[in-house]
């Protein structure tokens, strides 16, 4: 995209298909990103305990579909909230994770959903 500002504006139709085809290319690389994310459960175990953290302190899990056991989170914060969704950001086998929370996939757990994330923010 960067080539339309130094391309000659002899026409202006190059320049408008340049911008097309940009646009196009990081759309479908945006698409493919999103399809290639792995689907799975966020979940929180107020009980459970493991190196590194306090008695009763809580542990997050990531339990992705079609893996046999689940991933422990850590940092999760939260980055985005538009109230029916989250974006928040975590740590898993040492590399950063993105979820996209949506309230529509777990209606009745939402507010507990957003509750335990709040809390665990504020305790740092």
């Amino acid at each position: 995209m960067g080539l339309a500002f130094v391309w000659p504006a002899d026409g202006g139709l190059s320049l408008v298909l340049l911008l097309g085809v940009g646009w196009g290319l990081w759309l479908w690389g945006a698409g493919r990103q999103a399809t290639l994310c792995p689907a799975g459960t966020l979940r929180w175990d107020a009980q459970a305990m493991g190196e590194g953290w306090a008695p009763g302190a809580g542990r997050w899990w990531w339990q992705e579909e079609g893996r046999a056991q689940p991933m422990p989170v850590r940092h999760l914060e939260r980055r985005l909230d538009w109230g029916r969704g989250m974006l928040v950001r975590g740590r898993t086998e040492g590399r950063t994770r993105w979820f996209w929370l949506s309230a529509s996939l777990a209606e009745s757990r939402w507010g507990e959903l957003r509750r335990a994330i709040e809390a665990q923010a504020n305790t740092g």
